[in-house]
């Protein structure tokens, strides 16, 4: 059982309830329930709500970076935080600022990163450069550092993939038939990148642009590309018997595409659709023309197992589209869910806060079924055991 360390209450205003100036009372929630819960913030139009929740992160984060500091032996929490409008991330950097210039010490063991459509010259941080960074977004879901040496991790990573797939499109765009297909393709090219990263890092990786192309290769010509065989034949003399067995298995289904596509022509004009998206649209920030290196977002470093320094991950959406947007969204709520859940995750880390304003703006609420919502029902009923907590 994890101990919740006692802490002061977590500062969210003032109320006045009168005319009288001295008649003010301090708003405050206790740590330790905000800790053990999820938590939503709901009112009327001009009701504070985001002054709430800069508020309630602030103290919160500051909480975390004073006792990591005083207690070296705890593991630290990690803050990511989603805002749509970008009216929640200049105040909490001001506040951090302000903090960070009258405890410079605490600077050192805490670690901001700004993720923006496009960083920008850093001002009045040259103090603590340490501690603030800001990056260009842009990151590769099928890219793997932890598959490059751990192979049970594959199945969570498939279905990170495909959760955040169906929380981006239609549910309809992934019928039995249609997911068996993208899974088996995801899965292949989720063990090329991780053999790309093991032994040749600075190669291009494949993204979700190649999976559009692998498929319009296949509806034109009929066949397999011819870069497939090439870039599975490594495998087929692989040292170790359980990853050539999987990759034999996977060649096989691979090779019935052709036939079994033959028979399935809608979905062309479902599934293909919709990755030609990656390949247009979504290219800047979901395709690559660097290396993995150039890299600025790893999933699995964010919901990293070992946290030795309070993280603040904060992502100014304010200039991406809306399309961008939803599948940020899908994604990082995705990898809460599969990779916090990984077995003996939660024995290793702090308390990860997910964090967004807004929260409204990222729903596409439908008469039928919405793939988003399902995943974060599934989230809030299992996730706080792994001690990761969802605020809205």
């Amino acid at each position: 059982m994890i101990e919740i360390k006692k802490k002061s209450p977590i500062f969210i205003g003032k109320v006045q309830s009168s005319l009288i100036q001295e008649d003010v009372k301090l708003l405050s929630i206790d740590y330790g329930k905000l800790k053990a819960s999820h938590w939503g913030i709901c009112g009327k139009s001009w009701s504070w709500k985001t002054f709430a929740l800069t508020s309630v992160l602030f103290w919160t984060i500051k909480d975390s970076i004073i006792q990591h500091y005083n207690e070296r032996s705890t593991i630290a929490d990690t803050f990511i935080v989603l805002d749509p409008h970008n009216s929640n991330i200049p105040p909490l950097l001001s506040l951090l600022k302000s903090f960070y210039s009258e405890h410079l010490k605490y600077s050192r063991k805490s670690i901001i990163l700004n993720y923006k459509k496009k960083s920008s010259d850093i001002t009045g941080w040259s103090a603590y450069k340490w501690a603030y960074i800001e990056k260009t977004l842009k990151f590769n879901p099928l890219a793997s550092k932890k598959l490059a040496y751990d192979i049970s991790y594959l199945s969570k990573a498939v279905n990170l993939n495909i959760s955040a797939l169906k929380c981006i499109f239609d549910f309809s765009a992934f019928g039995p038939r249609n997911s068996e297909i993208v899974e088996t393709i995801i899965k292949t090219f989720l063990i090329i990148n991780a053999k790309t990263l093991q032994d040749s890092p600075e190669k291009l990786l494949l993204s979700y642009r190649d999976i559009y192309d692998f498929f319009v290769i296949l509806k034109n010509t009929g066949k397999l590309p011819s870069w497939i065989n090439s870039s599975l034949k490594p495998f087929f003399f692989f040292f170790f018997i359980w990853m050539k067995k999987t990759v034999d298995a996977l060649y096989s289904q691979l090779k019935l595409f052709p036939v079994n596509l033959s028979g399935n022509k809608e979905f062309f004009d479902t599934t293909i659709s919709k990755f030609k998206d990656f390949s247009g649209e979504l290219w800047i920030t979901f395709g690559y023309e660097a290396t993995y290196g150039d890299l600025t977002m790893d999933l699995e470093v964010i919901y990293g197992e070992n946290n030795f320094e309070t993280r603040c991950f904060l992502f100014d959406l304010s200039e991406f589209a809306n399309s961008e947007r939803k599948v940020i969204i899908a994604f990082l709520y995705s990898a809460s869910y599969f990779l916090g859940s990984l077995k003996n995750h939660r024995k290793s880390i702090g308390t990860h806060w997910v964090i967004c304003d807004e929260f409204q703006s990222f729903l596409e609420l439908k008469w039928f079924k919405n793939p988003l919502i399902d995943l974060l029902e599934k989230g809030l009923n299992e996730l706080r055991k792994y001690w990761i907590s969802y605020l809205f």
